[in-house]
């Protein structure tokens, strides 16, 4: 009987080795399944809670960007944040109001919204939703808190004009200004430098009229809310005052944020029309003091807001001088620095009227190219929220009698810049001025420093006959703002006009802005 062929040994060997790793591979894959569908399903869940943190963020800072234009009025800033929230996917959100309800909200409760107004332009909004777990369910992870906050600033429209309570006091304290407030009459030509008044231009109508006439804000903080504070008005002693002027006072409204929609006859308070003859006599005036009487037009300590002052030529007499301030019961004006000053600034335009009669000579050597008469006119307050950004200036037929006009920062000074004229690119107006056209950008000094000169004769040059290099021209002089813009304190720039000779006889209208947007993220 044959033998039956055995197999190999190494064979045999082979096979039962090769059964062996089977088993153990099917064993590992089991082992490795479990964390495997772990991690799937932790990733699964954690890309969903990022997908809800994102959608949180978007709507704390929308919310945030939303609310924080209605300060100082919380009220209104919060209702319009929270709204904001539901709208951007969070309809059935609740606000809680404090941050230990907040944190203390159930991770798997409804969305939740905390409102903090930070200061009074400033704001922070924080969502907390609910992060669902899917997958992660089957290992026992339950759904989780996603939290989210926005903080936004609302950088308001600059403050034009002096760092007290007081606006085109002349020679007067607390702090001189160096101009009157100034209004011609409507029927007045704009080459005679009121931009805003005059209807006319040389060679047709003023683009530039605005029949608004001159607006300025009269800011009560809250801190001053139930005070006695009185926004008075006076009318100037001096010469050249011979018209009369209607005065509009408007209440503060409930848009905090935008101050032109306040002149409305909803909003009126009180009128008045003003004139030098309201001065008893005689009514003198000298380069000390100016005897025109202060008159009371409303304690607008009665409400806490933005009031708006409307001043306008009411056709009588030409020229109008007059002066704005706020005082407390004694009489007592105060600093910007103080937080609860009352304070008062141009918002469309500021127009002023400079004389050389109200300065005496200073007979320095400063290095600024000017000799007798340097004139220093506060401009603007320009904090370190404006850091960064393009100051733009625009001067209305400057430079009557001097020699150059300069800009000077809160660190006193001389600042960088490039200039030029607009009137013929923006409105299609050209008045048949020293130009025929507009020109520029310039980049001149004078001194060693940028300056408005002519183009034609040079830096600073008092040698030319006439001086009124911009008449009936706009000039546009864009300042960057430095990460320095100022101390934290003291934030008050000038424009400086340069004058060899006491020969200034300047009637000038002038804006300041700043080119960015105003509502911005600081989180």
């Amino acid at each position: 009987m044959a033998r039956p062929v055995d197999r190999p040994i190494a064979a045999e060997g082979n096979e039962v080795r090769a059964g062996g790793e089977g088993g153990y591979v099917m064993v590992t894959s089991l082992l490795l399944l479990v964390p495997l569908v772990a991690f799937a399903a932790l990733v699964v869940d954690v890309g969903a809670w990022y997908v809800e943190g994102q959608r949180a963020q978007r709507a704390a800072d929308a919310g945030a960007l939303a609310g924080v234009v209605w300060l100082p009025d919380e009220s209104t800033a919060a209702d319009t944040a929270m709204a904001t929230v539901r709208l951007n996917g969070y309809p059935s959100a609740s606000v809680v109001s404090t941050k230990a309800e907040f944190d203390s909200a159930p991770s798997g409760g409804p969305p939740v919204v905390l409102i903090e107004p930070t200061d009074d332009n400033e704001m922070r909004v924080a969502v907390k939703s609910r992060g669902d777990s899917f997958l992660g369910r089957v290992l026992g992870v339950d759904n989780v808190a996603i939290g989210r906050s926005g903080s936004s600033r609302y950088v308001r429209p600059l403050t034009m004009g002096n760092p007290d309570s007081s606006l085109g006091g002349g020679v007067d304290a607390p702090e001189p200004d160096n101009y009157w407030l100034n209004i011609l009459p409507e029927t007045s030509n704009r080459n005679a430098g009121d931009l805003v008044s005059s209807i006319n231009g040389a060679t047709g109508p003023n683009p530039n009229h605005d029949a608004r006439g001159y607006l300025f804000v009269v800011d009560v903080p809250p801190s001053a809310a139930g005070t006695n504070r009185y926004l008075q008005v006076r009318s100037s002693c001096y010469t050249q005052n011979t018209g009369s002027a209607d005065l509009s006072l408007y209440a503060p409204d409930d848009t905090a944020a935008s101050d032109y929609d306040n002149v409305t006859p909803s909003n009126l308070v009180v009128s008045r029309t003003i004139s030098r003859t309201d001065n008893p006599s005689p009514c003198d005036w000298s380069t000390a003091a100016d005897s025109a009487a202060w008159q009371t037009i409303h304690d607008v300590g009665a409400e806490a807001g933005r009031w708006v002052l409307q001043a306008g030529h009411n056709g009588t007499g030409g020229r109008v001088l007059y002066s704005l301030r706020v005082v407390d019961t004694a009489g007592a004006s105060c600093v910007a620095t103080d937080p609860g000053c009352v304070t008062v600034a141009a918002l469309n335009w500021l127009g002023g009227f400079t004389q050389s009669d109200m300065f005496d000579d200073d007979d320095d050597d400063d290095d600024d190219g000017g000799g007798d008469t340097d004139t220093e006119l506060f401009l603007a307050e320009i904090g370190e929220d404006y850091a960064g950004n393009i100051l733009e200036i625009l001067l209305f037929d400057p430079a009557d009698g001097i020699d150059a006009v300069k800009v000077k920062d809160a660190h006193d000074e001389f600042v960088d810049f490039t200039w030029d004229t607009i009137d013929v690119d923006f409105h299609g107006y050209d008045g048949g001025g020293f130009y025929t056209a507009d020109a520029g950008p310039f980049d001149q000094s004078c001194g060693g420093h940028s300056a408005v000169t002519s183009p034609i004769g040079g830096a600073c040059d008092p040698s030319q006959p006439e001086r009124n290099w911009f008449q009936d021209r706009t000039v546009r002089i864009r300042v960057p703002v430095s990460l320095d813009p100022c101390d934290g304190s003291w934030c008050w720039w000038k424009l400086v006009y340069i004058n060899d000779g006491d020969d200034t006889n300047e009637t000038i209208t002038f804006r300041a802005s700043v080119i960015g947007d105003p509502v911005r993220l600081t989180r």
